[in-house]
């Protein structure tokens, strides 16, 4: 049986994984600040539109308009596509302050609370149909609110992943070193794969690689692969052997 998949965006990256995502799993990128994991999901995102997919990105980090600008400089113009209503940005960061208001048209009204980030997630797929991309940049940001009792965010998380597998939607959800070892753990333990942006200092310069843990129904390479970050995004700098 021949699994169908779909690209990252990052070319060379999909040679190592067989092709690859599998088309409507789920995996966590992790990695520090600053080793490119909202870089990652852009062109994630970005291969979605250049095919035609339903996109969708909730950002939890940032407000739209620095979300869009980083977009725009890695050669994306999320308003042409939110024009043709193939892309929604939800705004889940201006719920966090204090009359902070929106001019989104998906907006998570409390960020710290599941039902609202549900419920805004649910609308946009219902807007958009079935079939596509997600992003949630970052799920550590919602962990940050359940530090000691997990359950409600890890019923949430199921919840989530159940309803946008079947909904045909492959999912990036974004963590890094806030999250606690346990409850990263648990997110390893219901999500498809698990991938690592790593950076290291090797004589004195810094190196970064990505690490391919675990992606469900995809042989992988096992060791380090090294990458850079520049204009043009991430780019891988070996060839698959």
């Amino acid at each position: 049986m021949e699994i169908e998949r779909i690209s990252t965006g990052i070319p060379k990256l999909d040679e190592f994984l067989s092709g690859g995502i599998p088309k409507g799993l789920d995996a966590v990128l992790h990695g520090d600040p600053g080793s490119g994991k909202t870089t990652f999901a852009i062109q994630f995102i970005k291969e979605g539109l250049k095919r035609g997919e339903n996109c969708i990105f909730v950002e939890l980090d940032i407000l739209p308009k620095d979300l869009r600008t980083k977009m725009r400089l890695l050669g994306l113009n999320p308003r042409k596509y939110e024009e043709k209503g193939k892309l929604v940005i939800i705004d889940g960061v201006s719920g966090k302050r204090v009359g902070g208001a929106s001019r989104e048209r998906f907006t998570i009204k409390d960020p710290r609370d599941l039902n609202s980030i549900a419920k805004t997630i649910s609308d946009a797929r219902q807007t958009l149909g079935e079939g596509g991309r997600i992003v949630i940049d970052s799920w550590a940001s919602i962990a940050l609110n359940y530090t000691s009792e997990y359950r409600g965010l890890v019923r949430f998380t199921e919840a989530f992943i159940v309803e946008s597998r079947n909904l045909g939607y492959t999912t990036l959800l974004i963590t890094d070193f806030s999250v606690e070892e346990r409850l990263l753990k648990i997110l390893r333990h219901i999500t498809s794969g698990f991938i690592e942006l790593m950076t290291k200092f090797e004589k004195d310069r810094k190196r970064r690689y990505i690490l391919i843990h675990n992606l469900q129904f995809t042989p992988h390479r096992e060791s380090l692969i090294p990458y850079t970050i520049g204009k043009d995004g991430i780019q891988i700098v070996e060839s698959k052997l």
